[in-house]
């Protein structure tokens, strides 16, 4: 098989690499990724029985999970005015890996990042560099997901090894996307006991044909329905956030921890106060913070736009001392102003009433994903970019959160630190142990260690 490492070297986006054929567009892109989601769709109740049979008492809603991870890339490739295919797939990596959730979540979202590295610098592409990519999307996400021997999210990482595998001899000959696809799907079929890998990867390659060949039933594009499938697609699109629209079009949905851009940068001598900047900005923004000083107004913006904000604020005066940010990337970016507290705990929980109870046992933000839900990567991020503490512990008490936590790591290395509980009493015994003289590091062992970790 080809290793990841000779697929680096090779790349898709290496002109000279692969002969010319039919060329793929990012307009194709775009129709690929909309059928991706759409079979998302359609199979999510399938996906979710199957989790429930495989592990009876599963609280895991993968079908869903992956779903909602895909939603809000969705919504805004539709709206962007990229034209390039590496461009559109980039887009669609950092949106879908901060929007991830559960397990299932940052699989999909990992082989998304893979298959946008592999299309990287690209403006159009041939077939046979796609397939490339494919393959590369695909051991990029495997190799990304370090997952142990008889964890539950161990077959969907062995089942994205068997597909690149299966790809290997097609992606070798420089064959067509579809046929490289059909291999992959060979190997994604179910075998006689269910694997849920391989039902997610499978659902995933016939998104990828049906969106190219523009054979699908899309949520946020009525192309191609038949009667009674629009009715369908509309009604599972109105669980997931999106939402059919006469004319074809999506309703606009704000997705504030998917803004990707963290901007940080001054307005000097402002020639408008704080609450109008923030109001006006509020428009292009998921979150906007206005800290008015002496001479100059400070902002803190997470956006999907930061060269529009840029441009608006000049209007109102000088821009100076301009950070930015890419949240979807590894960073290090700093607090935009003075934090209060050198260190913070920030709970999660899927339970509303045990709000209180964390904030008596000493927790300092509490993200709460609700009941039977998954919390987003980008939740988390988004949170952890408040200036309330310089560094953050982040205590979950669920197995769904391990690679939705090692993903909130990887993004922000140092500045957090992961507490993972088996059960709520020993998430509370964690929380209770927090000694706010202690810096993060050593907190982060006395937490553990107060539950056996």
């Amino acid at each position: 098989m080809d290793s990841f490492e000779s697929i680096v070297e090779e790349k898709v986006g290496n002109q000279t690499a692969c002969p010319q054929g039919e060329m793929i567009t990012g307009g194709d892109f775009k129709r690929m990724v909309r059928g991706i989601y759409s079979e998302l769709l359609l199979a999510a109740d399938d996906i979710d029985d199957a989790e429930r049979r495989l592990r009876p008492g599963s609280l895991r809603r993968p079908g869903r999970d992956l779903c909602r991870t895909m939603a809000p890339a969705v919504q805004l490739l539709a709206r962007s005015d990229d034209d390039s295919i590496g461009g559109l797939a980039r887009i669609v990596a950092s949106i879908s890996f901060l929007a991830a959730r559960g397990s299932a979540g940052v699989m999909l979202a990992s082989l998304l990042r893979g298959l946008a590295k592999g299309l990287n610098g690209v403006y159009e592409a041939t077939d046979s560099q796609v397939g490339r990519a494919f393959q590369y999307g695909i051991l990029y996400a495997q190799r990304a997901l370090v997952v142990e021997e008889e964890e539950p999210d161990e077959a969907i990482v062995q089942a994205a090894k068997a597909v690149a595998k299966s790809a290997r001899d097609a992606v070798r000959e420089n064959r067509p996307v579809f046929e490289v696809l059909s291999a992959a799907k060979a190997v994604a079929e179910p075998m006689d006991e269910e694997n849920l890998g391989q039902l997610i990867m499978k659902v995933f390659i016939e998104g990828c044909q049906h969106g190219l060949d523009g054979s699908f039933v899309s949520p946020t594009l009525a192309v191609g329905a038949k009667q009674g499938e629009l009715s369908r697609a509309g009604g599972l699109a109105w669980r997931f956030g999106v939402s059919l629209k006469r004319g074809g079009y999506c309703r606009e949905l704000k997705y504030s921890e998917y803004d990707s851009f963290c901007l940080n940068f001054d307005i000097l001598d402002a020639k408008a106060d704080a609450g109008y900047i923030e109001k006006n900005l509020s428009a292009m923004a998921g979150r906007v913070e206005v800290m008015p000083g002496r001479r100059r107004v400070s902002l803190h913006v997470h956006t999907a736009h930061p060269g529009k904000v840029i441009e608006r604020c000049t209007f109102w005066g000088p821009v100076e001392n301009i950070r930015l940010s890419n949240m979807a990337e590894p960073h290090s970016l700093p607090p935009a102003g003075a934090s209060l507290l050198p260190v913070a705990v920030l709970a999660v929980t899927e339970e509303p009433e045990r709000v209180e109870q964390l904030q008596e046992k000493g927790a300092h933000i509490i993200a709460v994903a609700g009941v039977g839900e998954s919390i987003s990567v980008g939740t988390l991020v988004d949170a952890c970019h408040s200036d309330l503490a310089d560094r953050y512990i982040i205590v979950g008490y669920t197995s769904r959160l391990t690679l939705i936590l090692r993903q909130v790591r990887y993004l922000l290395g140092d500045r957090v630190k992961i507490v993972l509980a088996s059960s709520d009493e020993e998430q509370l015994k964690a929380i209770a142990a927090f000694d706010p003289e202690l810096p993060a590091a050593e907190n982060e062992v006395v937490m553990n260690g107060a539950i056996g970790r």
